[in-house]
């Protein structure tokens, strides 16, 4: 009974007064040992950190097609496929570092699973504050070797000097753009709060040496995954960077571009949103390049560079969108290729023969009935939206009509 007056006490006041703390809290799932044998039981403790805290109120999931949940602390159930358990300090008195509690688990299948919790925590003023969860993974038997890669797949270029990846895929959906060994920025975007991402990363040599950075303990807002690939002989590196952003709200997140134009020119590949590499050609002539970029979203923010003064050969051209958020970005990138006077010089001898080419068509197929075909498809298309027109007039004038016979009859009854 004592208890159960005690928790409503801790309970309401976390309800009447949920300012939240500046203080830090630290709570995470472990384990003496995260390899366990299929059919063994196995108990995990939550452990708190950090600043001390009076109550919390915490959800742990679990997958229940690996994992049997066998028994756990006071205060705790198991609703819907995930546990639910508050726990409080019957004195009242903050306390740090310490287990809230013992859950017992026994391996249903082979495999990696993991544990992961959520919740609140509180204060003795029932202030909230600002909490740290870390998930916990458990082998359960053998760990598989998963041979995700088909021989087809295997690096089998010979060249001593080859710094490149054959191949780049990880586990999470929604990586732009799609890989290209000759594109070395990627980015993905998550409400999602994982720690790392599972990266399978091929070089073309075989023998090139790949090493990945940075890939654990992914904080909210930006980190960034590097795979660094060394060639054979030592002698080139390649590095690839993942930008992974971890937000609360995908919307403020967004770093797409709705337009993408150059004045004069076309993109190639023509522009989507999930393409961050284009190329253009322009004239001997072009100095400066007027360039048309708006944002989805329309408060994010939009940088050029490199569209000014442009010389001959290649010019890097960045688009730079910062999210609403001001922490995600994406970077756009135009490779402007700026004829010389040989160049120049083909291109304008190209654009003599396509032109005479067109002029034979015409020639043989006759003019007049190039214009005459081009008519019928403008008078088809007439034809068909003046029906549209004409069906839309007569439903209009039926509508006015009914409603002047609806106020005649009013205004007969009335006079009645």
């Amino acid at each position: 009974m004592k208890k159960t007056f005690l928790l409503i006490i801790v309970l309401s006041a976390i309800i009447m007064f949920p300012n939240i703390s500046k203080a830090e809290t630290n709570i995470e799932l472990k384990t003496n040992n995260t390899k366990i044998n299929l059919e063994e039981e196995f108990t995990i403790g939550i452990t708190v950190n950090g600043d001390k805290i009076s109550a919390t109120d915490l959800e742990i999931y679990f997958d229940s097609e690996k994992l049997e949940y066998i028994s756990g602390p006071n205060n705790s159930n198991y609703i819907d496929g995930r546990i639910l358990y508050t726990w409080y300090e019957e004195n009242t008195n903050e306390i740090t570092n310490f287990n809230l509690g013992d859950f017992t688990f026994k391996p249903k299948q082979n495999g990696k699973t993991i544990i992961s919790i959520k919740g609140n925590s509180y204060d003795n003023s029932g202030n909230i504050r600002k909490t740290n969860f870390k998930e916990l993974e458990i082998q359960i038997g053998e760990e598989e070797t998963k041979n995700l890669i088909n021989e087809e797949e295997i690096g089998t270029n010979t060249d001593e000097n080859n710094a490149y990846l054959k191949i780049m895929r990880t586990n999470q959906e929604g990586i732009i753009p799609n890989f290209n060994k000759e594109i070395f920025e990627y980015y993905i975007t998550t409400i999602e709060d994982i720690e790392k991402l599972e990266i399978t990363a091929i070089p073309e040599n075989n023998n090139s040496k790949v090493e990945i950075i940075g890939n654990d303990n992914f904080v909210q807002g930006e980190n960034v995954v590097q795979i660094k690939v060394t060639s054979q002989n030592g002698q080139n590196t390649n590095t690839y960077k993942i930008y992974i952003t971890k937000t609360n709200d995908l919307e403020k997140a967004n770093t797409n571009l709705e337009t993408l134009a150059v004045e004069n020119t076309f993109l190639y590949p023509s522009f989507d949103t999930t393409i961050t590499e284009y190329k253009i050609e322009v004239s001997k002539d072009t100095e400066n390049l007027n360039i048309l970029a708006i944002p989805e979203d329309e408060k994010a923010k939009v940088t050029i560079e490199g569209n000014t003064n442009i010389k001959i050969g290649d010019n890097p051209i960045l688009i730079n969108v910062l999210a609403e958020d001001g922490v995600t970005y994406r970077k756009y990138k135009i490779i402007a290729h700026k004829r010389n006077e040989e160049e120049e010089q083909q291109y304008e001898e190209q654009e003599k023969i396509e032109a005479e080419e067109l002029a034979v068509i015409l020639n043989e197929k006759g003019l007049e009935e190039v214009v005459e075909q081009n008519t019928n498809e403008i008078n088809e298309e007439n034809n068909e939206s003046n029906t549209k027109l004409n069906k839309l007039i007569i439903i209009s004038l039926l509508i006015i009509l009914l409603l002047i016979i609806i106020i005649k009859i009013i205004k007969n009854k009335k006079q009645k």
